[in-house]
């Protein structure tokens, strides 16, 4: 199981064949909570270039830690936008949220960012391990989760917010 925490071997991967089986895991939870997955794929083969198996388990353990804080019955988007980047959309009713749950940490007093959900804090941690970015936004219309993955293999470019490519400096 430590191995997700080794250096990572990237590898090229279609980022719907990344995200499609930590999905399919996340089948029973979801029925169990009652909850709506609006899953919209990569309209081409997008690829993604890192360790399977670390991102795969970042992207398990937030959207676990999601599911698990959503009221029975809501509903939470998982959109695949090109290249590389995948954002999640909780509703703004979102129950205990995220800054519930970051409240139910102790908070820092250094001046940095404040703490994240346990799961969310590992999967930024083993996505950034990866040359991605995952941010969180707590907009009007519900939190907002983008997970930027490098999707060029040769210069190790990340997606960025505009839609251009910039160097991971990871």
């Amino acid at each position: 199981q430590f191995t997700r925490f080794q250096e990572p071997a990237p590898q090229s991967v279609a980022l719907g064949a990344l995200l499609g089986p930590v999905l399919a895991d996340l089948g029973p939870l979801l029925s169990e909570r009652r909850l709506v997955l609006d899953y919209r794929p990569p309209h081409s083969g997008a690829t993604v270039t890192v360790d399977v198996d670390q991102v795969a388990y970042a992207v398990d353990n937030l959207l676990r830690t999601l599911v698990r804080n959503l009221p029975d019955g809501e509903a939470l988007s998982v959109h695949c936008r090109e290249p590389g980047v995948v954002v999640l959309r909780l509703p703004s009713n979102n129950g205990r949220g995220l800054s519930r749950l970051a409240n139910l940490l102790p908070s820092s007093d250094q001046g940095q960012e404040p703490p994240l959900p346990l799961g969310l804090a590992l999967a930024r941690s083993l996505i950034r391990r990866n040359n991605g970015d995952l941010e969180v936004d707590e907009g009007a219309a519900g939190p907002t989760i983008t997970v930027r993955l490098p999707c060029d293999q040769g210069t190790r470019k990340v997606p960025a917010k505009d839609g251009t490519t910039t160097s991971a400096d990871r």
